[in-house]
């Protein structure tokens, strides 16, 4: 497993982890792990994402979160992002999001 961590300004900081290195298996107990870790400090979280295949790494999903809203077109198998920048993403308008603290939920259909 590999990572990156960034700050994407004076009060957030991005972390990136490839799990592509790890067994399927041991790839799911990660992700497990890591949102496990998001619950624990929910409040805290402006977002997040889980793209098992990389299918979208591509985005900037920094902006995407946090940054000037810019949309996304390669869907990941979840986003979670702040309720009140949903609005800024039309490719989120036809999903039915969960709620999770300060963020909606959306995973590919």
């Amino acid at each position: 497993m590999s990572g990156i961590v960034r700050r994407t300004d004076e009060t957030t900081q991005s972390i990136t982890l490839r799990l592509t290195e790890l067994s399927l298996p041991d790839r799911e107990e990660a992700v497990a792990a890591l949102v496990r870790t998001l619950d624990q400090d929910a409040a805290d979280c402006r977002g997040f994402v889980i793209d098992r295949a990389g299918v979208s790494a591509s985005q900037d999903w920094d902006r995407i979160l946090v940054g000037d809203g810019r949309h996304f077109t390669a869907w990941p198998d979840t986003v979670g992002i702040l309720r009140g920048r949903v609005g800024d993403h039309r490719e989120l308008a036809d999903s039915k999001p969960t709620a999770h603290g300060p963020l909606d939920v959306f995973h590919r259909a």
